[in-house]
């Protein structure tokens, strides 16, 4: 029941505005395949699929790390990687890649945790920027998460996944 329920309320709330929301990828991927599930796909809705293929498959990326920038793929990156402390180097990043569609940032330390802030600054150099998806080594909740957001921020979706070190 309670997960009848925390479904409900990610389905809500993934209809509305993303303000200060924050979705584990499991829930919020849950959430897409009920809404899919419950109305025809039209123009402008995403499924989930889409959503699990820009964060999982091998995407044509930008790496970002330590000032240095590297590019795979032969297309423009549809996915810009980074770590916490790379992060605060975005708002000032020369060009700005037009195609970006995933932030991920890396964190792999409780320090990188109270450091990964994003910035406005940050995100006006990424104007496509649909997802920004926190791939943390290290526990951490959506309350976490939600204190490394911009408050204002409006359009753009939360993800974070605990991920277990190998």
């Amino acid at each position: 029941m309670k997960t009848l329920f925390t479904l409900a309320v990610v389905c809500l709330s993934v209809g509305a505005t993303y303000a200060q929301q924050v979705f584990t990828v499991k829930d919020f991927l849950a959430a897409q395949k009920v809404q899919s599930g419950a109305q025809v796909m039209g123009a402008g809705s995403t499924s989930k699929s889409s959503v699990e293929s820009l964060l999982f498959d091998v995407q044509p990326t930008i790496v970002f790390q330590k000032n240095q920038k590297a590019v795979s793929g032969n297309t423009p990156a549809v996915v810009l990687s980074t770590d916490a402390t790379s992060l605060s180097q975005l708002a000032t990043m020369a060009d700005r890649p037009a195609k970006v569609q995933v932030l991920e940032i890396a964190i792999d330390s409780k320090k990188d945790l109270q450091a990964a802030i994003v910035t406005q600054a940050m995100l006006d150099n990424l104007s496509n920027v649909k997802y920004i998806y926190f791939k943390s080594q290290v526990p951490c909740t959506a309350a976490d998460i939600k204190k490394l957001i911009p408050a204002t921020l409006t359009g753009i979706t939360v993800l974070f996944d605990v991920q277990q070190p190998s």
